[in-house]
């Protein structure tokens, strides 16, 4: 997970309305991993505004990892849905 965080940051890309009114703060993503380990139902739980949200869900879109997707009881894969905070800080 920390990899799939460090990808997803290194892919933000800050929006010009945030930084100019120095928005800062944490967009939380929430998706589902489905049963073949694709990421799907990409959503914004919440969002700091000025852009942030889309630049997050821009981000997530870029990350090309397979996860390995989780097993009921019976080992069959299932789906799952993971929320991940996304956090926008200016280098002041």
């Amino acid at each position: 997970i920390n990899a799939f965080r460090k990808e997803l940051q290194k892919n933000i890309e800050y929006p010009s309305v945030a930084r100019r009114k120095e928005t800062e703060g944490n967009v939380v993503l929430q998706f589902t991993i489905d049963s073949n380990g694709s990421i799907t139902d990409v959503k914004v739980l919440r969002d700091i505004g000025d852009g942030c949200g889309d630049a997050a869900l821009a981000a997530l879109k870029k990350v090309n990892k397979k996860w390995a997707p989780a097993k009921n009881a019976q080992g069959k894969p299932v789906k799952v849905r993971k929320s991940i905070p996304v956090a926008f800080k200016l280098n002041k």
